[in-house]
């Protein structure tokens, strides 16, 4: 694997600032320290609220883009609850940094300026560098709605460009979290949400690898239908599952 420990041990830097989607998060906390157990040093990043525009746990609650603010901090506060009970001493083998701290002005600042200058006929247009930022940003809207593009209708518009506001102020704090925790490789649950697509493509920009996880949606067999994958495009397979759970220990 890619990274500047020689040792058996890794240092892995994991994005899951969805602590409100229990069963994910709940298998998250468990990966994450098994791999701990196994003597990895694993750092979560959690969110306390910089998200708070919209994300996926707001829309497993049924709130929408444009429901009012009120019903959104809810959500964030049941998120912030569920983060504190597996990042409790109790719970956690790993430590954990916050997204909102490494979230300047300047960063919301200017994320707010880019998505003003977005419309729907130019969206597709941005990018960071080499990363598409403006197309990375409608999965969610896209699949959420079922519409070719996020220009649809208002409704989706206004999902996505909270998603694309999220994803430029993750992509811009993130270098500051990885230049602190400096890992081997990284990890992260669905690899296509926005955010976590920033998180997968920060990493590779620096040449690391990537431990991607899914599991089926029904909930009582989640454990045993585990993939972990090497690639954002990857087959979802358990012959891939195998094979990269136990490079983890090579």
């Amino acid at each position: 694997m890619n990274g500047k420990n020689t040792s058996e041990a890794k240092r892995i830097l994991w994005f899951a600032p969805t602590a409100g989607l229990w069963a994910s998060a709940e298998l998250e906390n468990d990966l994450a320290n098994a791999w701990a157990r196994a003597g990895h040093e694993i750092t979560v990043i959690r969110c306390r609220g910089v998200l708070k525009s919209y994300c996926p746990v707001m829309t497993a609650e049924g709130i929408a883009a444009n429901t009012p603010v009120k019903a959104k901090e809810v959500a964030c506060r049941e998120c912030r609850f569920n983060a504190s009970i597996f990042d409790s001493p109790a719970h956690a083998l790993y430590s954990t940094v916050w997204l909102d701290d490494f979230v300047t002005t300047e960063i919301s600042r200017s994320a707010k300026k880019l998505v003003e200058s977005v419309t729907k006929d130019n969206w597709m247009e941005l990018h960071s560098g080499a990363i598409p930022v403006g197309r990375y940003a409608s999965y969610l809207t896209l699949l959420h709605h079922k519409v070719p593009t996020p220009a649809a209708h208002d409704a989706a518009w206004q999902e996505y460009t909270s998603d694309l506001y999220n994803s430029l102020i993750t992509m811009a704090a993130l270098p500051a979290i990885f230049d602190r925790v400096t890992p081997d490789l990284v990890s992260v649950y669905n690899p296509l949400y926005p955010t976590n697509r920033m998180f997968i493509e920060t990493a590779l920009a620096r040449g690391l690898s990537l431990v991607s996880v899914t599991a089926g949606g029904y909930i009582p067999d989640r454990y045993s239908t585990i993939a972990l994958y090497p690639a954002v495009h990857s087959r979802h397979t358990a012959r891939e599952s195998r094979a990269r759970a136990a490079g983890m220990n090579q």
